[in-house]
């Protein structure tokens, strides 16, 4: 089951990686008059904020998942134990 909590925070960490990130570029390579330099410095601020929020959700989404790994416990090493036939 997903965490609905990392899904949200990943969500909004993605749809706003992506409008700073065009805010960013639309100027030079969209035709459009480049933004003052202030506004060009904050956008690429909240870019990175925002593509860290999004690694933080999608590692918060992963980590919810359950694996069917064994426990294996350490003291007895069960690894030795298997049965390997004639040597």
């Amino acid at each position: 089951m997903t965490d609905i909590g990392g899904v949200l925070v990943g969500t909004l960490g993605m749809i706003t990686t992506a409008a700073s990130g065009w805010y960013v570029v639309r100027g030079p390579f969209f035709g459009y008059p480049v933004p003052p330099a202030e506004y060009l410095l904050a956008a690429c601020g909240v870019f990175i904020v925002a593509t860290y929020l999004f690694a933080w959700g999608l590692d918060r989404n992963y980590r919810s998942f359950k694996t069917e790994r064994p426990d294996i416990d350490e003291e007895q090493n069960q690894t030795l134990d298997m049965p390997f036939g004639r040597r």
